[in-house]
């Protein structure tokens, strides 16, 4: 059975409805790609929380350890940790603060 050329022109993809759409789909995968990207940027952020979690947990153990006498960490190291700890954990609520932003963007 022969199509006609109606049928052919429908199928592809050259109509001015098919660009439409594909036009409207761009906001969508944009907003879709921004909100991913905060998602991720959330992800790290939350990674170097639980670091600091993990550094309090050492700090102020509910039970002290058998092992108390050999955990000795000197002050200068610790501030050093904390410092980075903070540090990074600033720079990633800064990320996840310009992704939202994108996000943000991407819907408006």
């Amino acid at each position: 059975m022969a199509k006609s050329a109606r049928a052919l022109t429908r199928k592809s993809g050259n109509s001015k409805s098919d660009k439409d759409e594909s036009a409207d789909r761009k906001p969508e995968r944009k907003a879709r790609s921004a909100a991913i990207h905060a998602l991720d940027k959330l992800e790290h952020l939350r990674e170097t929380l639980r670091a600091f979690e993990c550094l309090q947990g050492f700090l102020t153990p509910q039970h002290l350890p058998a092992f108390q006498e050999e955990f000795y960490v000197d002050p200068g190291e610790l501030r050093a940790l904390v410092r980075c700890i903070n540090a990074e954990t600033r720079r990633r609520m800064q990320a996840v603060g310009v992704a939202m932003e994108s996000v943000r963007q991407a819907l408006h």
